[in-house]
């Protein structure tokens, strides 16, 4: 078992958990959560998908929700049903058969993420629900356990779980819609103690590297480094980004000899995900664009694609884990 931590400083650890046990050799994925919403069913059906590749039409998909309290979006229902061989259900049927908003007894209130290969199991137990909030930036908490010596209690508690649901329907998902509460923005009060804070203008911000170079600040006192690729990113497969001058300090490295157009390799950073680490991959001197590089693992090695991303390396006593997240997402 494997214990997995999310916050704001840890952004993305519960869809990296998730993709890490997707593959080709999926071949049936079973979800329950309390709610569900469009944008978390986007994340991660992009993600699982990615994992699993031709196949993932295929496979059976299941998930079991609810609609207490109205959390759950009706369009993230129908975008589910919507894809090949994906079937969802709904819990807390109330005695009279319908589905409940209000709880009728004790709230539905599992989060089980479930992975099939063939009769191995894998499975994630965390507090996240299937919201883009949870998989990606909330603070979250999880456990991994991969080729589960409980695989026959998983699938039995499954089975405990579906008796309890009913198949969505259109009648259902038409009077859930009907019926479900008006979901109302949370009310901000203005708080006199805040002093507003004056911007500067553009002209006045100083970039990355002239900073670093008339030493306002040091890249290696931050923990954190985010860097947007795809347009500043080279290489067949994006994997190559390039980074300003004194980004090498951020990786441990005191490179300073800017000179001359020839490409100088500065250093072979550890990089890491939640299932990989890399010790080969090289931070190298453009002399000819006057820019650092970064050779990042390949979708084919077990990275990522990287066009249209931004990329954040955070220092860990292991490495450098890379998280990565569409720019405009």
């Amino acid at each position: 078992m494997r214990p997995i931590f999310q916050s704001h400083l840890r952004p993305t650890e519960i869809i990296l958990a998730l993709a890490s046990l997707a593959d080709a050799k999926t071949t049936r994925l079973r979800i329950a959560v309390a709610y569900t919403t469009f944008r978390g069913c986007k994340v991660l059906v992009s993600a699982l998908s990615a994992k699993i590749g031709g196949r993932w039409d295929a496979i059976p998909k299941e998930l079991i929700t609810s609609f207490e309290f109205g959390h759950t979006d009706p369009q993230a229902l129908s975008y589910l049903a919507a894809i090949p061989n994906f079937s969802v259900n709904i819990a807390s049927v109330s005695a009279s058969s319908r589905i409940a908003i209000l709880p009728p007894v004790t709230n539905f209130h599992p989060k089980l993420y479930l992975f099939d290969r063939g009769t191995a199991r894998d499975v994630l137990i965390a507090s996240a629900n299937l919201s883009e909030r949870a998989l990606t930036v909330n603070t979250e908490m999880g456990v991994i356990d991969q080729d589960s010596s409980d695989a026959s209690v998983l699938d039995e508690y499954w089975t405990a779980l579906l008796a309890e649901s009913v198949p969505l329907t259109d009648a259902i998902l038409t009077d859930y819609k009907v019926r479900r509460p008006v979901v109302k923005k949370r009310p901000v009060d203005p708080d006199s103690r805040i002093t507003p804070v004056k911007l500067p203008t553009p002209k006045a911000l100083t970039v990355f590297g002239d900073a670093v170079a008339v030493g306002t600040i040091d890249p290696a006192q931050f923990d954190s480094l985010w860097v947007e690729a795809g347009t500043m990113s080279s290489g067949g497969s994006h994997n190559q980004l390039e980074l300003p001058r004194g980004a090498n300090r951020f990786f441990g490295f005191s490179f300073s000899s800017y000179t001359g157009s020839r490409v100088t390799t500065i250093g072979h950073p550890v990089l890491l995900t939640n299932t990989r680490t890399w010790n080969n991959k090289p931070l190298t001197w453009h002399g000819n664009n006057r820019m650092e590089r970064i050779n990042l693992p390949t979708t084919i090695q077990g990275g990522f694609s990287y066009s249209g991303t931004a990329v954040l390396f955070r220092r860990t006593p292991a490495g450098y884990q890379i998280a990565v997240a569409k720019w405009d997402s």
